[in-house]
């Protein structure tokens, strides 16, 4: 018998209700990650500081406290690896953003409206993916 495969654990940043839910629900019923999602920043700030994830996903929003939190990602404030995959989410940047998001070694940055199955490809095996830094 082989031991069940262990799914990465995905913090999910999105502040719109049905999109949060409709990449949880897919990638549960895919059984690409184990996503948990939150509607704020100061709630996935609570999520990082409570445990460790081995990759987020960022909506862009809130550009300046998006970046921030990405920020202290990187200065392994949290539990977390401070070199985490982080996927961030846009339907724009702003001029300095994308130089920001870059120097702050973002995974990738997926444009609004994008597919799911995009996200998913990054969260459970697409390129350089949060599954393949966790196996």
């Amino acid at each position: 018998m082989t031991a069940p495969r262990s799914l990465p654990r995905v913090l999910l940043f999105e502040p719109h209700f049905v999109m949060r839910r409709t990449i949880v629900s897919v990638a549960r019923d895919l059984d690409v990650a184990d996503v948990q999602d939150v509607s704020t920043i100061d709630r996935a700030r609570a999520l990082l500081a409570g445990g460790a994830y081995e990759g987020v996903v960022l909506d862009m929003d809130d550009a300046s406290r998006t970046i921030d939190l990405l920020g202290e990602i990187r200065l392994g404030r949290f539990g977390s690896r401070s070199d985490a995959p982080v996927v961030v989410m846009a339907a724009e940047l702003r001029r300095g953003e994308e130089e920001q998001l870059e120097a702050l070694a973002v995974t990738q940055v997926l444009r609004k409206p994008f597919k799911i199955g995009e996200l998913l490809k990054l969260v459970g095996g697409g390129r350089p993916s949060i599954a393949q830094v966790t196996r």
